[in-house]
């Protein structure tokens, strides 16, 4: 068993475990021990969300994304994010379950309690639930078995409420079918691409048009708002000679990180499927396992090539062009059935028949490796340099934070840094997009910055290799530059105006032409230009010359034989698209049979979350959800 609960109880996986259970508590007021705060934050029926709910709710929720997020974890993102609003959302949302899960008598059973806590992630061990770690994480959390048991007995609850609502979704047969054609029917275009760049040269503007450019658009020749800040960084190095790592400690973090030092056994196969679906006729099956058996015959023929057997005989599109090699898999990759044969075999070895719900196969093992530990002693270096760097990074961020609210307090980052006897670094002139080179190649601690008030103080900012603490100095307002700093620049600009006229006009002309001639090659050719001929491509497989945005496929694949051409030429961002529909053809009935279950799961899927969307809504309608206060 894993050494997770020493007295100090600093492992890291009970941490993430506490946290865990905070996550499926939190919102059914999981933490008895604490009072809740009596004010009022919104109504949800006849009952309230009270801030003290939502405060641990909003904290919760700011420790999954700072988990999730890692390094690019800021205040800026939590505002891009609006957590605030999304926890109040979570609480609310979860008030309405528990009352569907009441009126429409839906609750769990102590069975499936028990199965969901047997398999809960946190208590497991090597995959085996250890009661003494159940326990262990719940006098961690203060919560008493008969507690958790409740709480995610209202868990399993509101699922059920979920899985009531989602089964009404259905996909029909058409749908399955428009989806497909939608996404597989295959275009041929003649195309003329026209380039604004080719009429650049074409365009010499005068010295009077230039500035009347200039004047016309000023808001494009701001300078933009450029700051100056003080900063005062704790790199991970300065902590290095602070750090001891422990045997113990070592020993931990192999034990925790199992799976990373371990590899499960590898094959290297390939094989020959022979169609059959699960629910065939018998007539069906004797007839296919006929056909399996007579390349069953040829491949243990001496000197046969199962490859290219496979190549002949093998009726899986995807892998039979190769000679039906899977590549490598671990047996956890395929269906039971086929592992369970495959991962019998030796390396060169031919299995017997294997039925699975594909149909029959063969398959040829060529390569085993086996199951492989990295043994603690050859990982032991690696696993110091990380428990070290960790603890580095733990050490510069709580130094940060402390310098942080101490420079707060002042309200002078140069006073507290020297009651620190630390150095003081100031920063060039930035605008928000420049880089800070004080900070290296950390762009997401950047943008905090620019959201600071003049002689504001940062919290810790994490950079490449340490943390930063800044004050803004100064701020520089925009303005828009002199006309002799940009003139060059206008000038480009205004050529490249006029240019995408030129082409536009060109492009619309050759339309036209080809539209009256019915043929875009022959009015090309009268403008000068050579009309291509595009491969065969779709919206699930682009044509990668022409490369068109959504909106441009949009437009190419509604052309019809007797509307070959679009309304107007296309804009690809880079140039002027005109063409003409060569061909369209839709994709084989067999093709599509292949892949329906995969296609109806993501209709499904969409029409699940658009149906469950919709149920929420008119939930909130019913309850007549009220925010009794701002966030």
């Amino acid at each position: 068993m894993l050494n997770l609960f020493r007295k100090h109880a600093t492992s890291w996986l009970i941490k993430v475990a506490l946290i865990l259970i905070a996550i499926v508590f939190v919102f059914w007021g999981g933490y008895s021990y604490q009072s809740r705060e009596a004010s009022r934050l919104a109504k949800v029926y006849d009952q309230y969300i009270t801030y003290g709910e939502y405060q641990k709710a909003y904290e919760q929720l700011v420790d999954t994304y700072r988990r999730q997020f890692g390094k690019m974890f800021s205040d800026d993102l939590l505002k891009q994010l609006n957590v605030k609003e999304q926890a109040l959302e979570i609480l609310i949302e979860r008030h309405l379950l528990l009352h569907a899960a009441e009126k429409l008598g839906l609750t769990a059973t102590d069975e499936e309690v028990q199965q969901t806590i047997l398999h809960y992630p946190v208590f497991l061990s090597n995959g085996r639930f250890e009661p003494e770690r159940y326990r262990q994480v719940l006098r961690q959390a203060r919560l008493t078995p008969e507690v958790f048991e409740g709480q995610m007995a209202s868990e399993l609850a509101s699922h059920k409420v979920e899985s009531f609502v989602k089964r009404q979704a259905v996909v029909t047969d058409d749908e399955v079918q428009a989806s497909y054609l939608y996404d597989h029917t295959q275009i041929q275009l003649s195309y003329v691409m026209i380039d604004p760049n080719q009429f650049e040269a074409q365009v010499q503007p005068q010295a009077d048009e230039i500035q009347a450019y200039y004047q016309e658009h000023q808001n494009n020749y701001r300078d933009p708002e450029k700051r100056q800040f003080a900063m005062v960084l704790f790199k991970h190095e300065q902590f290095l000679k602070q750090i001891s790592v422990t045997d113990g400690d070592i020993q931990s973090y192999y034990e925790d990180n199992y799976k990373k030092y371990h590899k499960e056994s590898q094959i290297k196969a390939r094989h020959i499927l022979f169609k059959l679906s699960a629910d065939a006729s018998p007539e069906e099956e004797a007839k296919v396992r006929a056909q399996a058996m007579e390349v069953q015959a040829m491949v243990r023929k001496p000197g046969a090539n199962f490859a290219e057997l496979a190549k002949k005989y093998s009726q899986d599109v995807g892998t039979a062009p190769k000679g039906g090699d899977l590549g490598w898999f671990s047996s956890g990759h395929m269906v039971p059935e086929f592992s369970e044969a495959a991962f019998k075999l030796k390396a060169g070895e031919i299995s017997d028949l294997v039925r699975t719900p594909f149909g029959y196969h063969l398959i040829k093992v060529e390569e085993v490796r086996p199951e492989q530990t990295v043994p603690l002693e050859e990982a032991r270096a690696e696993i110091e340099q990380t428990l070290k760097r960790d603890k580095a990074r733990d050490l510069a961020f709580k130094a940060a934070q402390d310098f942080a609210d101490l420079a707060y307090a002042d309200k002078d980052l140069q006073k507290a840094a020297q009651t620190r006897k630390l150095d003081v670094l100031t920063t060039a002139w930035v605008s928000s997009k420049d880089p800070i080179t004080e900070l290296g190649a950390a762009p997401k601690a950047t943008q905090p910055l620019f959201n600071l008030m003049k002689n504001e103080i940062s919290n810790a900012l994490e950079i490449q290799d340490g943390f930063a603490v800044a004050q803004l100095l100064e701020i520089r307002e925009p303005a828009v530059q002199a006309f002799d700093q940009v003139k060059e620049q206008v000038r480009k600009d205004l050529i490249r105006e006029r240019a995408g006229k030129l082409a536009e006009q060109s492009a619309n002309e050759v339309l036209q032409a080809a539209k009256t001639r019915k043929d875009l090659p022959a009015a090309a050719q009268e403008q000068h230009l050579q009309a291509k001929k595009s491969g065969e491509f779709s919206r699930s497989k682009p044509d990668t010359v022409l490369q068109l945005p959504p909106e441009g496929l949009d437009k190419v694949f509604v052309l019809t034989e007797s509307q070959p051409f679009p309304a107007a030429p296309i804009d690809t961002g880079n140039a002027l698209l005109v063409c003409q529909l060569l061909s369209s053809s839709a994709p084989s009935a067999e093709i599509m049979t292949e892949e329906n279950d995969t296609i109806r799961k993501r209709l499904l899927q969409q029409k699940q979350a658009v149906l469950w969307q919709a149920w929420l809504d008119e939930q909130r309608k019913r309850a007549d959800v009220k925010r009794l206060h701002e966030l």
